[in-house]
């Protein structure tokens, strides 16, 4: 005969309950480890934004897309403030003006100081004429010393007509040399051997790379010695 099942105390089915509770977890922390994860997360078509250059150590954000936005092709996602930038480059392009229209009325200068020569040639010209023509004034005529005063003067005229002819030459050998020349080579030679500025400054001022600007340089002198060397 069986006795009737009865059923189990409801604190002790309670105590039961929280043992297997307790136990429970500790049996599967020693079967199976915790799940660790480590590194990093970033977007597979993340873009990489550069920082315009600048002479400040550091640029002004004056637009941003929203973190987490999403950005199509063509969107703006960062604008850099560019007032400063803007400024350093017109002063720049004021320089670069300046000194190219120096280099326009150094030429004119030339030009000037060559009309001036041509000018200085034909009086000496005149004068040396006027003194051959009281050097052939006999001694007895005028006596001893105006004889050797205008012989005297005859041989300076010479000699300033000579230094006139050398000086008018030089002058328009510059000009031609400098004229033929192409008109990049042109600045160049005139930025850096006339005006006496530096590599990095008349790249500048060109606003081409400074190697490019070495190159249009060492072009033109090559042209000068050419030119110079056909001459003679």
């Amino acid at each position: 005969m069986k006795l009737p099942e009865s059923p189990p105390h409801p604190l002790l089915a309670a105590y039961l309950a929280c043992c297997v509770a307790l136990i429970l977890p500790a049996v599967v922390d020693a079967r199976e480890p915790a799940l660790l994860l480590t590194g990093e997360v970033y977007s597979r078509k993340a873009q990489e934004i550069i920082v315009p250059l600048t002479t400040n150590w550091q640029a002004r954000i004056s637009k941003m897309l929203e973190e987490g936005a999403a950005a199509k092709p063509g969107d703006v996602v960062v604008e850099f403030d560019g007032a400063e930038a803007a400024s350093q480059l017109e002063q720049n392009r004021e320089t670069a003006r300046a000194e190219l229209a120096k280099t326009e009325r150094d030429l004119a200068k030339l030009e000037k100081e060559f009309l001036q020569a041509s000018f200085a040639l034909e009086m000496a010209e005149l004068t040396l004429e006027l003194a051959e023509l009281k050097a052939e004034t006999p001694e007895g005529l005028i006596g001893a010393i105006e004889y050797a005063e205008n012989q005297l003067a005859l041989e300076s005229a010479k000699k300033a007509l000579e230094d006139t002819i050398v000086i008018q030459e030089e002058i328009q050998e510059i000009i031609c040399t400098i004229q033929d020349l192409p008109e990049k080579h042109k600045y160049a030679v005139l930025l850096h051997d006339f005006h006496e500025l530096s590599y990095s400054e008349a790249a500048q001022v060109m606003n081409v790379p400074q190697p490019h600007f070495k190159v249009l340089l060492f072009r033109g002198r090559q042209a000068i010695r050419k030119r110079k060397a056909g001459e003679k």
